[in-house]
């Protein structure tokens, strides 16, 4: 098998995974939607309303009346994403803007 062809059927199902995994978050977005939409619509009652704050320390989120709270502390993330960053298609662009921020300081 030639490699431009391995190269070819693995971006098609990179691509037909991705296209999948969109397609399902749409329609679990929707279909929320619709339920919460047709609650209203049936009961009267108030639609989930969550709020988010964020500063570079953490960020929150705020879910009236049953006041859910959730931080979530960014730099740790940011931390642990960096270590994994060089694992993932993504590094080269990743130490490229890395490179250019140091070099344009």
């Amino acid at each position: 098998m030639n490699m431009n062809e391995e190269m070819k059927r693995l971006f098609g199902k990179f691509l037909f995974v991705t296209v999948l995994i969109s397609c399902l978050s749409a329609f679990l977005c929707g279909s929320i939607s619709v339920k919460e939409r047709g609650e209203y619509n049936l009961y009267l009652t108030k639609y989930a309303v969550m709020s988010f704050s964020g500063t570079s320390e953490k960020l929150e989120a705020k879910l009236s009346e049953e006041q859910l709270s959730l931080n979530i502390p960014l730099q740790k993330i940011r931390r642990e994403a960096e270590k994994l960053v060089c694992l993932t298609p993504l590094s080269p662009f990743y130490y490229i803007a890395e490179n250019l921020k140091t070099i344009l300081k």
